[in-house]
């Protein structure tokens, strides 16, 4: 055979068989719609992805195998290749692959992540507790830090006589109507 001859029917053989791995991940994606439910808006996007890439695939085919130059033939087998598996081994693929991944995601998964989520959950209580509790704490220092620091300034303030007049007059009255440590001769008029 030619070297014209035996170029073409490589480039035919690999089209049919990139058509058949497309299909296997066009497969992949049925499987994965039939284990987790979608929404048709989300089926739209896998597909609007999917055919991105086999147009992508299907250009790089044919850039690398023929130059770029684009030949029929190699699309019409790339779909022949598709068409071959889903009649041979695809539509077999999808049901019992879903089948197989549903039994084991209910049946042999589902109580071993129910309890692992419920282990997780518990473990995870334990450091946030500790961590809540430890800024609780943090946070009361501060208020109390703040406060000490406001007598001490108040302190201070008295002892230059620099106290605010609304500060003055609270230390002036206090309950057992002692004026700067000396009991005081007037009598408070309430009663």
């Amino acid at each position: 055979m030619s070297y014209f001859l035996t170029n073409q029917a490589s480039q035919f053989l690999s089209a049919i068989f990139a058509g058949m791995i497309l299909s296997c991940i066009y497969d992949v994606f049925r499987i994965f719609r039939n284990v987790i439910k979608h929404k048709s808006i989300w089926v739209n996007v896998e597909d609007f992805f999917y055919w991105n890439f086999v147009g992508i695939f299907l250009y790089v085919l044919i850039f690398y195998s023929n130059d770029g130059i684009l030949r029929w033939f190699i699309i019409a087998s790339a779909i022949l290749g598709a068409f071959l598996y889903n009649i041979g081994i695809g539509r077999f693929m999808v049901k019992y692959l879903s089948v197989l991944i549903n039994f084991i995601i209910n049946n042999l998964l589902k109580k071993p992540v129910k309890r692992a989520t419920i282990l997780f959950v518990k473990v995870l209580k334990i450091p946030t507790k500790f961590i809540k509790h430890k800024l609780s704490v943090r946070l009361e220092h501060r208020k109390a830090g703040k406060i000490k620091r406001l007598e001490a300034k108040n302190e201070k303030l008295k002892a230059k006589g620099k106290l605010p007049k609304s500060k003055k007059s609270e230390d002036k009255l206090s309950k057992k109507g002692e004026v700067n440590g000396k009991k005081s001769k007037k009598k408070s008029k309430i009663k």
